[in-house]
């Protein structure tokens, strides 16, 4: 089942939450909020993902510093969170250079 409301017409989460459906043809129409919950709550503002697990990128710019030596320092600061990392994390490196 798809729902979808033009933009246009949604100008609250009440009035996103009363989006009607039909759940098979033949029935009667629903509303939104009959068979579904609206949640506030805060994600990424990138996702990205790498063997269905979910990744995090991080972006760093070196300037007059090498790039082994920014790497180690990125390093450390991952193994201080390490602990908190659930078992399945892992981290690898790559880089990329432009002249």
């Amino acid at each position: 089942m798809v729902v979808q409301t033009p933009e246009y017409r949604v100008d609250s989460t009440s009035t996103l939450m009363q989006t009607p459906f039909r759940p098979v043809a033949g029935t009667t129409s629903q509303i939104l909020s009959n068979v579904a919950q609206y949640q506030r709550g805060t994600t990424a503002a990138v996702v990205n993902h790498y063997n269905v697990q979910p990744l995090y990128d991080i972006y760093s710019n070196v300037q007059d510093r090498d790039l082994g030596s920014v790497a180690s320092d990125v390093r450390k600061v991952l193994d201080q969170f390490a602990s908190k990392f659930r078992r399945a994390v892992s981290s690898k490196r790559a880089a990329r250079f432009r002249p």
